[in-house]
């Protein structure tokens, strides 16, 4: 596999339009693709719809995208100038065709009111766009509608409306999970970028982590890590100590670091849209009990188990074939140890774009990039240990991208007790 700095989005769009004629015995100029971008809220920091953005690089809230003898990008329209308010705008012009790699940047419709498009806006602002779809009136639209947020389907809605209901619309959210499920060499490329960012947060956290701290306090190292790397978080960072451990999904932060207690630490950095999502287990006080030292080494020798498993032909988790999957080989293990009980959710989850990826009922194939995040949870005990790191799954087995964060206990240890000042790599942007 060769690596490119640049996403390949006119090489995926062909991908998608020759899968979608040879499923549906189609010619080109039989169909259109319509994909649609998700819409800002001014609450929150913005983020692109994934699918979107997979097949364009396009970060601006409003737009769509038509695929189909010529790709079209459709931008909104404003009476406002959205350069006073806002940091980018792509305007109607041979250079944004040029630099997105389209054949036009069309606008959307009729101009509206203010600098931004919301569920609100008048739908006159998709005009332009439902007159290009009208020619397609006995044609096929095909949709990735299994893959569309709850104001993607409004913005769909309104499109409709305006057509009046002629367009066959049809959903090609299949074909485009498996194409994003295997990622190109482009896209390994970034997911370890976001590891490598990972990398240096748990470096970072080994070193705060100690009695009297508050497990806000340690999530304020991790984004302060992503924030100076040029990162964001990938989704909200969890750490739990003692029985807060033992919560899956507890964010709260509100409770102190004590001697003796376990610290499970879940983060991942978002770098170029693409993310990471790798746990630690940490003892508060530096040192791990006899107890803990058990169960941490048995749930480290859980996710080696499963990461030689790990290959294509193997199902991440199948109901249907179980003794072919990388949750029962898991569960298998944690059953002779008699802590099977305390093993309560999935083996791993698919990674890129998205922290748990989309992905179709197959099993594992090459190239593709997962999780392996074996835990044990014990309320009773106040114990919560969970390990997990991401793997790339190649012809033969899996590569741990992210084998360089300790994890064995003696690497632990001396991750957390090393006091000298963080190095500068900590927190410089990843180039």
């Amino acid at each position: 596999m060769e690596f490119s700095l640049k996403a390949p989005c006119q090489e995926r769009r062909e991908d998608l339009l020759k899968a979608i004629s040879q499923k549906h015995n189609l010619q080109r100029d039989d169909f259109v693709v319509l994909l649609v971008g998700d819409l800002e809220d001014h609450v929150h920091s913005f983020l692109q719809d994934s699918t979107f953005y997979y097949y364009s690089s396009v970060v601006e809230p409003g737009v769509a995208l038509t695929l189909s003898a010529q790709t079209k990008l459709w931008v909104p329209s404003f009476k406002t100038s959205r350069r006073q308010w806002v940091e980018e705008e792509i305007l109607p012009s041979a250079d944004e065709a040029l630099k997105y790699e389209v054949d036009e940047v069309c606008a959307l419709g009729e101009a509206v009111a203010g600098y931004s498009l919301s569920i609100n806006s008048n739908n006159s602002c998709y005009q332009y766009l439902v007159d290009y779809l009208k020619t397609f009136a006995g044609k096929s639209v095909f949709i990735p509608l299994e893959l569309m947020s709850a104001t993607q389907r409004v913005i769909l809605g309104k499109i409709q409306s305006l057509i009046g209901g002629s367009l066959n619309l049809i959903d090609c959210s299949s074909i485009i999970k498996s194409m994003r499920m295997t990622k190109s060499s482009y896209e390994i490329d970034r997911l370890f970028r976001a590891i490598e960012v990972t990398n240096n947060t748990h470096g970072a956290v080994a070193r705060a982590v100690k009695p009297g701290v508050y497990e806000k306090e340690i999530a304020a190292v991790v984004e302060y890590v992503f924030t100076s790397s040029g990162a964001t978080a990938a989704f909200p960072t969890i750490v739990g100590s003692g029985y807060n451990g033992t919560i899956l999904h507890y964010n709260s932060g509100k409770s102190e670091l004590k001697a003796g207690d376990l610290v499970v630490v879940d983060c991942g950095a978002r770098y170029d849209y693409y993310c990471a999502d790798i746990t630690r287990t940490y003892p508060v006080s530096g040192k791990f009990t006899k107890r803990q030292e058990e169960l941490y080494n048995i749930v480290l020798d859980v996710q080696r188990l499963v990461a030689e498993h790990a290959k294509p032909g193997v199902w991440l988790n199948n109901a249907q074939d179980p003794a072919n999957s990388l949750q029962h080989i898991a569960l298998e293990y944690l059953k002779s140890k008699s802590l099977d009980k305390y093993f309560v959710h999935g083996i791993g989850h698919h990674l890129g774009l998205d922290v748990h990826d989309v992905c179709e009922k197959r099993p594992l194939a090459a190239h593709d990039v997962i999780t392996i995040e074996p835990g044990v949870y014990i309320p009773e005990e106040n114990i919560g240990i969970r390990i997990e790191d991401n793997y790339w799954i190649m012809p033969d087995g899996a590569i741990c991208l992210s084998e360089s964060i300790p994890k064995d206990i003696d690497q632990i240890i001396d991750a957390m007790s090393s006091q000298q000042v963080e190095d500068e790599s900590d927190f410089t942007e990843i180039d």
